[in-house]
């Protein structure tokens, strides 16, 4: 499945409205003429050697998703770890079954049918779970891989230890085909959500104290992340307050692992009464929580997978530090209004923080800029339009 088929070299012309449902095209644009059915190694070093004598551009796929025990070898007093093997066909909504029956979880993505081995773990891979355990790169012990010349090896710390350095976070098809990675599982614990979203109350308040409202809450990510609440937030101008009219509104769904209320509710309650203190009745804000038995628990009855879409948006993405969001604060604001004012939505992942900052001793291609993240946001136009951003502190 490709969720954005304009990026394939869709013949289509790209177009802001749905008239292009209709619409027939000629031509596969860029989608392959032949694919190869891997059932095994040996069916992909047969394809990688047939595509290199006969000089055919090769290109490696998993589920197609695309948004744009010990190693072997070992020394035998190294530490173990729980651990998994996972083949390249095994999605994620498999995956957390398999581990929870098991009592454990594992590192991995949001979108259920995307592959766990592929783009998504190679090109460093973040996570609900990266505040507490760092990357899904960061939990890989090994991996297997047939490289151009056809030849299958693993590539761990022992053995091809520059194969191993570049699958981890250096891109997925880039290196070779990854047949098998082992990575790190961790034990279930209960998975705490809390919820918290706010909008503007009246349609004749200034949109002005909606962006002053959004920086404050930017600048509280870190204090939050470092506490234990991870997740995702959207700020989108969608929410209807009145027919016909609609309200800017900030929404996230934050989690914490074995958390509380209590726990929570120490962390989120002095935000909200800033909020409260600041803007009094300009803006209505709530909160409501929910725990489950466990991560998959949760993921089974709420995260939904992306429907393809005609358009082709244009994606922009930074990754923001602390120094990002807490020492320019005008600086930030001005950002974080011109995108918003120019493509009507901003999404946030809370997904690196303390996490991923243990792991930022150990060499792997994963951009190293990771390491001091807090928060990851994007926002996304329509091809006529292109998002901004202002040099933050980094």
């Amino acid at each position: 499945m490709i969720d954005f088929p304009g990026y394939a070299g869709d013949p289509c012309p790209p177009t802001n409205n749905t008239e292009s449902s209709n619409t027939k095209c000629n031509g596969i644009g860029l989608y392959p003429s032949y694919v190869i059915d891997a059932t095994d190694v040996e069916a992909v070093q047969a394809g990688i050697n047939f595509a290199r004598e006969h000089k055919i551009r090769l290109v490696i796929k998993a589920t197609g998703h695309e948004f744009l025990g010990r190693p072997n070898c070992c020394a035998g007093h190294v530490k173990g770890y729980k651990a998994v093997t996972i083949s390249p066909g095994m999605q994620w909504q498999d995956m957390y079954r398999l581990v929870d029956e098991h009592d454990s979880i594992i590192v991995g993505g949001g979108a259920s049918t995307v592959s766990c081995i592929g783009g998504y773990l190679q090109g460093g891979g973040h996570s609900p779970l990266s505040s507490i355990y760092g990357m899904a790169v960061d939990q890989v012990l090994e991996m297997t891989v047939v490289l151009p010349d056809g030849e299958h090896v693993t590539a761990n710390d022992y053995q091809n230890q520059d194969i191993y350095w570049a699958l981890r976070g250096g891109g997925a098809s880039t290196f070779g085909v990854v047949t098998s990675a082992t990575v790190k599982i961790f034990p279930s614990r209960p998975w705490y959500t809390q919820t918290v979203f706010f909008n503007l109350t009246f349609l004749d308040t200034p949109r002005e104290v909606f962006h002053k409202a959004i920086t404050y809450v930017h600048t509280q990510i870190p204090r939050l992340n470092d506490g234990g609440l991870m997740g995702y937030y959207f700020v989108i101008n969608g929410t209807d307050v009145a027919p016909g009219s609609k309200s800017p509104t900030f929404a996230a769904i934050l989690y914490m692992l074995n958390g509380t209320a209590e726990k929570s509710g120490k962390l989120i309650a002095p935000m909200l009464a800033e909020l409260s203190a600041n803007y009094g009745e300009d803006i209505t804000a709530g909160a409501f929580n929910e725990t489950f038995p466990s991560f998959y628990k949760y993921f089974k009855s709420n995260f939904i997978d992306y429907a393809v879409t005609s358009g082709t948006p244009i994606l922009a993405s930074r990754l923001l530090t602390r120094r990002s969001l807490t020492e320019n604060i005008p600086l930030l604001h001005d950002t974080l209004k011109l995108n918003f004012e120019t493509t009507g939505i901003l999404q946030g992942h809370i997904v690196a923080g303390p996490g991923t900052a243990q792991h930022k001793n150990t060499s792997m291609a994963l951009n190293p800029a990771w390491r001091d993240t807090y928060s990851h946001i994007s926002t996304s136009e329509p091809h006529t339009t292109f998002p901004k951003w202002h040099k933050l502190p980094s």
